[in-house]
């Protein structure tokens, strides 16, 4: 499915017809090209999985999932201490707490000091939320990993039947916005899918001796929805095996080579 998702796109980027391609394994896609024949490898990229480590080696970080919902537990128990509930939060954290291999347990303290700080700020300003109030939201900027926090009261929502004992509805509570909705992908979590795809070229030369090119895909699947293929930095001293790389993603720039 990916896979032919990801032709799609390759062959609109090249201007050419999807059925140029001649689907087959190792490699995934042939085609004739600029009077070559080209042997075409397609991948998956999961940066969510590997944001803190390289794949080839022991996890020493988190994922993002892990950091939200850490950071998530944290300001539940905060909740839990203040007795407040009528509300939701949209918060957006330092990319550095997602990208820096900081285990969250490590700086727990100090995101539930500088949360509570937040706090602390709102409800001098939301004095109690009762009927007399109306839906209003506050955003509070940068303090410690937070770089923003927005808080939307919903009086007398009843959110405390909901939230007291159940934690698994508080993702529909405190939701996470990642730097802008988009960040571009690290080239440190591109790069290992691409080195495991280079083990392989040796092989597919050996095997499709009429190859003149050997072409590599990245797909970035809809799914990675926080990242984009835009804006990502390729290192000047960066080579590679394959003749041609070509990122991949559903949403604009659609295409782009490195």
């Amino acid at each position: 499915m990916e896979e032919g998702i990801a032709a799609s796109y390759l062959a609109a980027y090249l201007h050419i017809d999807y059925k140029q391609f001649e689907v087959r394994e190792s490699p995934d896609l042939a085609l004739t090209f600029d009077n070559k024949m080209v042997g075409v490898e397609i991948t998956t990229l999961r940066p969510s999985i590997y944001m803190t480590f390289p794949m080839d080696k022991p996890s020493k970080g988190q994922s993002i999932q892990a950091v939200e919902n850490a950071v998530r537990k944290i300001i539940y128990e905060c909740m839990l201490n203040l007795n407040l509930f009528d509300l939701t939060m949209q918060i957006e954290l330092e990319p550095e707490l997602y990208f820096g291999g900081i285990q969250v347990k490590k700086v727990k303290d100090l995101l539930k000091s500088s949360f509570m700080d937040i706090f602390a700020n709102f409800s001098n300003d939301v004095v109690e939320i009762d009927s007399s109030k109306v839906l209003r939201s506050y955003k509070y900027g940068k303090h410690g990993y937070f770089l923003s926090v927005e808080f939307t009261c919903y009086p007398n929502s009843g959110f405390d039947k909901l939230i007291k004992n159940n934690f698994s509805v508080i993702s529909d509570i405190i939701k996470f916005t990642f730097h802008g909705f988009f960040h571009p992908l690290p080239f440190w979590s591109i790069e290992p899918f691409i080195r495991k795809k280079e083990k392989k070229l040796t092989f597919y030369k050996n095997q499709n001796t009429n190859f003149q090119e050997y072409w590599l895909c990245l797909y970035l699947p809809e799914t990675e929805y926080y990242f984009t293929i835009k804006g990502v930095k390729i290192p000047e001293s960066f080579e590679t095996s394959y003749d041609r790389i070509i990122m991949i993603q559903s949403k604009p720039p659609f295409c782009r080579g490195i």
